[in-house]
């Protein structure tokens, strides 16, 4: 397990996935950014159902995959998403964004009223496998909070796999 990306540890931990068949490929690191922002100010009208499919789904995750199937890592991620399958997947993706809801209400976030602060990312590149572990600072009536969201690269875009974590952010 030692082998396998950082991307896929954070995944096999928490994950809040299912790439959306229907969103515009994200060129760059940066748009990570606004694709979660723009998913977060949605968040009060989006389903679960919604939300796990926002990102990468099992699907596309072994798509990915393929692409890297010539490297160990690669191969790993191939056979734990496939042991692991779509439905406890979508349970783990379920279980963030419940967390997500829970800790936004404790907050008492309007999620519509969020704004942009910054966004800040590590570029990866860990035997093979291509992305950023990213965070997203925004405010909402006056107060900042931050969500971890990390993304794979295929080479032609970004493909968002995880959104987690909502906390207060200290000021630095």
């Amino acid at each position: 397990m030692k082998k396998i990306s950082f991307l896929f540890i954070a995944f096999l931990t928490i994950s809040f996935s299912g790439f959306s068949q229907n969103s515009e490929p994200i060129k760059n690191a940066d748009g990570v950014g606004k694709y979660t922002l723009n998913l977060l100010k949605n968040f009060e009208n989006t389903s679960e159902e919604e939300f796990v499919n926002s990102l990468m789904t099992t699907e596309d995750i072994i798509k990915f995959a393929e692409k890297v199937a010539d490297t160990a890592v690669g191969n790993n991620l191939k056979k734990e998403i496939t042991k692991m399958g779509a439905t406890k997947y979508y349970s783990r993706v379920a279980e963030v964004y419940h967390d997500l809801k829970e800790k936004g209400k404790e907050y008492g976030i309007v999620w519509k009223d969020i704004a942009y602060v910054d966004f800040t990312y590590e570029l990866r590149d860990k035997k093979g496998i291509k992305g950023i572990e990213g965070a997203l600072v925004f405010s909402c009536k006056g107060t900042k909070y931050k969500v971890k969201t990390d993304a794979l690269y295929d080479g032609d875009a970004y493909l968002p796999i995880i959104v987690r974590k909502l906390y207060k952010k200290d000021d630095d």
